[in-house]
C-alpha cells in the first residue's frame, strides 16, 4: 500500500476532471441516454458545462429570454443526465 493511500490523500480521480474531460468520457463510452443520438448527447452535455461555467463564474443567465430558456433546458437536461448516470451506475 502507498504512504499516500496509507495517509488517507489519495484523490478520486474523477472529482479531480474537468466537466469537459467527464463529458468526452461519456460520448467516446456510448453511455448517452437512451433514446438521443450522439450528436444530441455531445449538444445537451455541451450546454450543461456552459450553464455550469456560468453558474461557477457569475455569469449571465437569464439576461434575455433565449438565455432563461436555454437555462430552463439546460437544467432539465442535467437532471436527465444525473438520473440516468446514477441508474447505470447501481
Amino acid at each position: 500500500m502507498e504512504q499516500i493511500e496509507i495517509d488517507n490523500m489519495e484523490v478520486d480521480r474523477i472529482l479531480a476532471t474537468e466537466f469537459c474531460d467527464k463529458r468526452d468520457v461519456l460520448l467516446k463510452s456510448n453511455l448517452h441516454r437512451s433514446g438521443i443520438t450522439s450528436k444530441q448527447a455531445n449538444t445537451e452535455l455541451r450546454y450543461i458545462e456552459k450553464l455550469r461555467n456560468h453558474v461557477a463564474h457569475a455569469g449571465d443567465i437569464a439576461s434575455s429570454h433565449a438565455k432563461a430558456l436555454q437555462t430552463v433546458n439546460s437544467v432539465k437536461s442535467a437532471r436527465q443526465w444525473i438520473s440516468h448516470l446514477t441508474d447505470w451506475g447501481h
